[in-house]
């Protein structure tokens, strides 16, 4: 009896196990993307998305595409450096530079516009000096505005500026050194020189925020180069300040390997109970606070907010952060996400970013980008290349029915050689060629096309018939003996974690380096269901057996 139990317990767990694992396919996601690619490069002329887009094939190992859309990027850039041209906008812009980045691109002005394009974040905020020493002596600022150099001298004495109020903290927007230097100039460096103070010093600089008190850079030295981080980012260049367009900025510049001004006001700002906040921050600080929140954040089901973005967004952090058991949660989600025409959502975002959490374990066979058969062959005669037709994905019209002989513009190829096969790949059919393709005259035979995304009602009537057929001989192997088995301990039946229905490269392999062949097409093979099926059938026929 235990045994009995154990079998079809054993056989309800592989079938609905991997009918709900099965429903991730990376092919049928990269084919999606395809699908909104266009023939300059881009995904749906957008740069956020194509930036995205980028980013996911040049992980996935898909170059030649990376380069395509990264060309696309380059040609709407403005002569300021900012994206689009034009419409220059800062989330555009920093999701460029770090698409571009990551492939080895030119990204200077880019930089250059962003440190130029912030506002001042400083709000009510207050940007103090602080000299820590218990000696007494002269300390000079010195600080460039429009290409002049300024210099202001102050008087310390054990820590107070005597010379500005004998406070222990100076307002760097006090006239002792400039008046609104931090508000009106975030981004400038500051040098102080206290040479002459007679002890030690400490130099630093703090935010205060109501009562709240935020670390800025601190020193252990007499002279200090202080950047005045009181920066902030817009949706556009010197525009408000924005949340959203900061964080994408400080990731972007990070990514440039650029210095930035403005994570006092993100660390202000920010809300904590934000799962895309907290994963944004973390990949510009790294900063483990930021990480270990992140991680209270994850739901139940492995999802952030249940959000496919945040989720991806979040993924990426996590990955960064090392934190390899809630990665795995995020991406059992994301595959749990995924709809069945192959997106996320049916959304082109959601699917680049959901896949690029997921790159690990996507190795697919590219599809023609930009050139989607059913959309670009119109089946009118004439191989139309501007439109995307070829022999591939319009071999009605581009295909010759003569050793593919090239065809004159404007003229219909005859394809049909009347010859009583139907000889579809040479273009003919039932409308073009009715003598060879009508009903009851003999097709030249083909081998099937194997695939491995099929609706799963077929094969989940085979399986249950086989689960009953199992179940029944079981029934009847025992009547036949006419004697109870000796129970033994079963052992136990393991499963190994499911990752993808395509090959997956071996743990801590790398990539396919540039000059490596891009995709490697998926091998046609059994479904997963099936091959597990089998497996499962013989584990059965072992128990049966003792």
């Amino acid at each position: 009896m235990r045994n009995k139990r154990l079998l079809i317990l054993i056989l309800i767990v592989v079938l609905f196990s991997n009918i709900a694992l099965a429903a991730f396919d990376a092919q049928k996601g990269i084919n999606f993307i395809a699908s909104k690619t266009l023939s300059d490069g881009s995904v749906e002329g957008d740069i956020v998305k194509t930036g995205f887009a980028t980013l996911l094939f040049n992980k996935i190992g898909g170059r030649t595409e990376a380069e395509r859309a990264a060309d696309f990027l380059k040609s709407k850039e403005d002569s300021q450096g900012c994206f689009p041209s034009g419409s220059c906008r800062i989330k555009d812009t920093a999701v460029a530079i770090i698409a571009l980045t990551n492939l080895n691109r030119e990204v200077e002005k880019g930089v250059k516009f962003l440190k130029d394009a912030q506002s001042s974040g400083l709000g009510s905020s207050q940007l103090l000096l602080q000299v820590a020493t218990s000696g007494k002596g002269n300390c000079t600022a010195t600080f460039e505005i429009s290409g002049q150099t300024q210099k202001k001298s102050f008087l310390i004495e054990e820590g107070r500026f005597t010379s500005c109020g004998n406070v222990n903290f100076l307002d760097l927007n006090s006239n002792c050194i400039k008046g609104g230097l931090a508000t009106n100039f975030p981004g400038i460096s500051l040098e102080i020189d206290c040479t002459s103070v007679t002890s030690s010093t400490i130099i630093g600089t703090i935010f205060k925020k109501g009562n709240e008190i935020f670390l800025g850079e601190s020193f252990n030295s007499k002279i200090a180069k202080i950047k005045i981080e009181s920066g902030c980012y817009g949706v556009s260049s010197k525009a408000s300040c924005n949340l959203d367009s900061s964080l994408f900025a400080a990731w972007g510049l990070k990514e440039a390997d650029a210095d930035f001004n403005i994570i006092p006001f993100l660390k202000q700002n920010f809300d904590k109970n934000s799962p895309l906040h907290l994963a944004l921050l973390y990949l510009i600080t790294d900063e483990d606070r930021f990480l270990d929140d992140l991680k209270k954040k994850q739901n139940v089901n492995g999802g952030f907010d249940n959000s496919v973005s945040t989720t991806a967004f979040a993924a990426l952090a996590l990955e960064q952060g090392g934190a390899s058991s809630e990665v795995q949660k995020t991406k059992e989600f994301l595959k749990g996400k995924q709809s069945s025409d192959g997106s996320w959502n049916g959304n082109t975002l959601d699917t680049t970013l959901a896949l690029l959490a997921l790159s690990d374990e996507v190795v697919v066979e590219i599809p023609s980008f930009g050139v989607i058969a059913p959309i670009t062959c119109d089946n009118d005669g004439v191989c139309e290349a501007e439109l995307g037709e070829d022999e591939d994905t319009c071999p009605r019209d581009c295909l010759a029915p003569e050793e593919k002989r090239p065809k004159e513009e404007g003229r219909v190829v005859e394809v049909c050689n009347n010859d009583g096969t139907c000889e579809r790949e040479a273009g003919e059919d039932e409308i073009n060629c009715p003598s060879d393709c009508i009903e009851g005259k003999e097709e030249v035979e083909r081998e099937p096309e194997v695939k491995e995304e099929k609706g799963i009602g077929g094969t989940l009537i085979i399986i249950i018939v086989i689960v009953l057929l199992v179940i029944l001989g079981f029934f009847g192997y025992k009547k036949f003996k006419g004697k109870k088995e000796e129970k033994k301990p079963v052992g136990r039946f393991e499963f190994k974690p499911f990752t993808a229905q395509l090959s997956k490269q071996a743990k801590g392999e790398q990539k396919p380096s540039f000059g490596a062949k891009l995709f490697k097409p998926v091998p046609q093979k059994k479904t997963v269901i099936e091959s597990e099926l089998e497996k499962s059938i013989e584990e059965a026929k072992k128990l049966l057996k003792k």
